[in-house]
């Protein structure tokens, strides 16, 4: 510190455990990018061969799937990661600009943010005088806005990473169908189907600090309701 006094930053504010919410956080969004995947792709070649179509039909059907899907999560998420990093550095910006014509506005922002993490008023209000006089840039934007980089934010590689979380996960019922015997081809897939997604649900309720068992039984019953009515309109077909 310059000429404010020497303070402990809280262990609240320290950023290694936020960055670790944020990489767990991108970890479960792999899981749900695959869970997608896997869910979408067994409800497509279930029902086609519910339609009693040639395997070489399913297999194209199922191909196309993973193809529109995979695009259109991935141009969802480029889309989604951008906005939110015009975002970031617009408030980034902002701030840089308050810093500079209205210090005490942003001390204000800066206690508000420690009084919400729990420090004592009074050591709030020293600590945010204490930041904004050194101008510690990272640690106030750390405060306010939950990040201090825009570095996490890439929308190439967010694009990317649940593009091919959508393809990993749609290969397994893809897989199943062309290779299970015909005599247990639906029911072997929707059996392998369903045991994925009790996985994925259990990572996910795992990752997101959820009810386990209610998140397993719900991935279930979704995969469940989407697989049987794709199969039942497919043998109406």
């Amino acid at each position: 510190m310059k000429n404010a006094p020497e303070i402990a930053l809280s262990p609240k504010m320290q950023t290694k455990p936020q960055e670790l919410r944020q990489g767990l956080t991108k970890l479960r969004a792999g899981v749900m990018g695959a869970n997608d995947g896997i869910i979408s792709t067994a409800g497509m070649v279930i029902g086609v061969s519910g339609a009693q179509k040639p395997l070489s039909t399913v297999l194209i059907a199922g191909v196309f799937m993973i193809l529109a899907g995979a695009l259109s999560m991935a141009g969802g998420e480029y889309v989604s990661v951008s906005s939110q990093k015009d975002m970031q550095q617009a408030n980034f910006t902002r701030l840089n600009h308050l810093m500079s014509t209205h210090p005490e506005a942003v001390t204000d922002m800066v206690k508000d943010a420690l009084l919400k993490l729990g420090e004592p008023d009074a050591h709030a209000t020293e600590l945010a005088q204490t930041l904004v006089q050194d101008q510690d840039m990272a640690q106030i934007q750390q405060l306010i806005y939950g990040s201090s980089s825009l570095a996490s934010l890439d929308p190439i590689t967010a694009a990317l990473s649940d593009g091919i979380a959508f393809v990993l996960g749609a290969i397994i019922p893809l897989l199943c169908i062309a290779l299970l015997p015909p005599a247990i081809k639906v029911i072997g897939t929707m059996g392998s189907v369903l045991l994925c997604l009790a996985l994925t649900g259990f990572i996910s309720a795992k990752f997101g600090k959820a009810n386990v068992k209610r998140s397993l039984w719900r991935n279930v019953a979704i995969g469940t309701l989407t697989m049987m009515t794709t199969y039942i309109v497919g043998i109406m077909w």
